[in-house]
């Protein structure tokens, strides 16, 4: 088990504290159950989601560069987030002020007008849940975990969305990149063989949506 990951700040975001609140009690008792701990970052904001990003991006990466502020002042190295868009738009901040002068210097102006210090890329690292799991516990102490396989089960992996978009921005080439990290975590609960897994997320990716022959199709919908 990796100490560097034991204990990390938590950024759960909106959505987990709306209509995501299952994920968020999941994932606080997944580290109770793991024995990692998890502490939450104070007095946290929105990341900027899609709203922010869609009218003023460099605002957007002030409110997330925020967030990452906060973890650095509470005294962490790493802070975890486990939606998708949020872990997304962290690790974006961290991009944009690195490489980005105008993001850095909106970043300084907006961080002294809040009364509050200026973030510098570099402090913090952003991980998500499933990279908190894999750095922590690795692929042998999650199948030793496992309870309930789902062997003999084909699974359809969606590895589309902000985990996994941007690979300047999150890290990693070709099939090194972040989204083996779902397969990685499919292929640990044991359903079928790992060829079944890529093939079936592959049709699903390419095929059209079909009810079944026994359900009649809904008069609305006409291009499934």
């Amino acid at each position: 088990m990796s100490g560097n990951y034991e204990k990390v700040a938590y950024y759960p975001g909106c959505a987990l504290e709306g209509t995501g609140h299952a994920y968020n009690r999941s994932t606080k008792e997944l580290g109770k159950a793991l024995g990692l701990e998890l502490t939450e970052l104070k007095n946290w904001n929105c990341c900027g989601a899609m709203e922010v990003k869609n009218i003023d991006p460099k605002l957007q990466t002030y409110l997330s560069a925020r967030n990452l502020s906060i973890a650095d002042e509470m005294g962490f190295k790493t802070v975890m987030a486990p939606c998708n868009g949020c872990y997304h738009n962290l690790k974006k901040a961290e991009y944009d002020l690195t490489h980005d002068g105008t993001s850095r210097e909106v970043n300084d102006r907006l961080s002294k007008k809040a009364g509050h210090k200026t973030y510098e890329a570099g402090k913090v690292e952003t991980i998500h849940a499933l990279d908190w799991i894999k750095r922590t516990i690795g692929e042998e102490g999650l199948k030793a975990r496992v309870r309930n396989s789902l062997r003999g089960l084909k699974v359809a992996a969606c590895t589309r969305g902000h985990a996994t978009s941007s690979r300047r921005r999150i890290g990693g080439q070709g099939r090194n990149r972040p989204p083996s990290r779902i397969s990685w975590t499919i292929c640990w609960l044991r359903p079928a063989p790992r060829t079944s897994i890529i093939r079936s997320r592959r049709r699903a990716a390419a095929a059209p949506i079909r009810f079944p022959t026994a359900t009649p199709r809904p008069s609305s919908c006409s291009t499934f």
